[in-house]
């Protein structure tokens, strides 16, 4: 048997009144399973949420503003909790989304708006033997389009999926790629990245696997100054794998077409490119002998 419940118009605030609802939703339908009154934990024979909208911020170290339980201090001689203690077992045969929406504030990154978003879940939750069969498609505000298919571990927060992340543009990337190159900006670019995501307890920032990125029009210019671009017509990656806790990469082919440089050579004779590094990187090899401030532009060498 089951109770099915129904709630419409649902709001919920978050710690500042004034903000728009940290969490609202046209509608919620919940068909609980009574057999949940029993013991064992709640089982849902399905759940389901039409255009859910959450408003969240996130700051420089990674916290998102989710409202946190008041932390009861045991009373006097009651035996503290421990960390080992089983999670409460639950389950939801049914899971879907529709419609959905998800507007984030990064500390660190462009404000993100993420819109239609789709979910079905199958034999989701925290308990033995369930499949944790999940897909998820939505569409970014810029245009770009991510769809999820795999198992997902909901105890661990864990997950096992083949992604496909198309339509990137460059203020996606951008402060990805400051990280890497900070004195290079992105002027422009259209990519495509899809692979295996894997996070787990060996990895729990993630580790992508079998990526292939394909770029059209990638442009980098200096962050300031005038100095020539480097450009590339296409870029094409196969067997990527990216390791978020070791921060390490690894590229198995890499094919590049139609690309040219300009290059403005300094009058100190320092490496031209040397934009593209890190501030505190040596520059490679002997200086080249001081030349005018003339610029060349040329295609790159096969």
């Amino acid at each position: 048997f089951a109770l099915a419940l129904r709630l419409e118009g649902l709001s919920l605030a978050g710690a500042d009144p004034a903000a728009p609802p940290q969490f609202s939703a046209q509608a919620l339908e919940i068909d609980w399973q009574l057999r949940s009154l029993f013991g064992g934990g709640p089982r849902f024979a399905s759940v389901a949420v039409l255009a859910p909208r959450a408003n969240l911020a996130r700051d420089a170290e990674g916290r998102l503003d989710l409202p946190q339980p008041p932390a009861d201090p045991p009373g006097e001689g009651a035996a503290p909790p421990t960390a080992d203690a089983p999670p409460t077992p639950w389950s939801i045969e049914s899971l879907t989304v529709r419609d959905g929406v998800l507007a984030l504030r990064d500390a660190r990154l462009p404000a993100v708006e993420l819109s239609a978003i789709t979910v079905d879940g199958r034999a989701i939750g925290a308990r033995e033997g369930l499949a944790n069969a999940l897909t998820l498609t939505l569409r970014e505000s810029r245009g770009s389009t991510l769809s999820i298919d795999g198992t997902i571990d909901p105890a661990a927060l864990g997950a096992d999926v083949e992604l496909a992340l198309a339509g990137i543009d460059h203020t996606l990337l951008a402060p990805l790629l400051a990280d890497v190159l900070p004195g290079a900006r992105l002027a422009a670019i259209d990519a495509q990245l899809s692979g295996r995501l894997l996070r787990d307890a060996k990895h729990p920032q993630g580790l992508l696997q079998d990526a292939t990125l394909a770029v059209e029009g990638l442009e980098l210019a200096p962050a300031a100054g005038d100095a020539p671009p480097l450009r590339l017509g296409s870029l094409r990656a196969d067997g990527i794998a990216i390791d978020l806790d070791a921060r390490s990469a690894r590229v198995a082919a890499l094919d590049l077409g139609d690309g040219e440089v300009g290059i403005r050579r300094a009058a100190d004779g320092i490496d031209p490119l040397r934009w593209l590094l890190p501030a505190e990187a040596p520059s490679s090899g002997e200086p080249v002998a001081p030349a005018a401030d003339a610029a060349s532009t040329g295609p790159l060498p096969s």
